[in-house]
């Protein structure tokens, strides 16, 4: 308990800006439901072109770096599993924030969020691989 509280007398708060939402965006810029369908969905084809390229770049990286290691590394290989696992758990993760939904509307839009969100965050963890 004296651990916790010196725990958390130390934090320090910081501001830091959120950056809204894809969907807030998308809200925010269109007129019906529709429409908002139509940008939702266009961030995400771009969300996941720029995860592509990067994917390459990684690609390319983990050949390089198998084809100069003298131990049998496998980084390619194990660069493509992750990459395949994060799919699936993409799709099942967006899959559940759809059904979190229940029947109202929103769901294909909060489906299109969730999958726009962590193709972002996915290539930004990957872009760190291709330096």
């Amino acid at each position: 308990m004296v651990m916790l509280t010196r725990l958390s007398l130390g934090l320090v708060l910081f501001s830091v800006p959120v950056e809204a939402s894809i969907l807030t965006q998308c809200s925010e810029h269109s007129e019906g439901h529709q429409v908002l369908t139509v940008c939702l969905e266009e961030a995400y084809q771009q969300a996941e072109l720029q995860l592509l390229t990067t994917e390459i770049k990684v690609l390319k990286n983990m050949a390089e770096l198998d084809a100069i290691s003298s131990a049998a590394i496998g980084a390619e290989a194990a660069f493509q599993r992750a990459q395949s696992s994060f799919r699936e758990w993409r799709e099942q993760q967006c899959q559940f924030v759809k059904a979190s939904y229940g029947s109202g509307n929103g769901a294909g839009q909060g489906y299109l969020d969730c999958l726009y969100t962590l193709t972002n965050e996915q290539e930004r963890r990957l872009n760190e691989y291709t330096k």
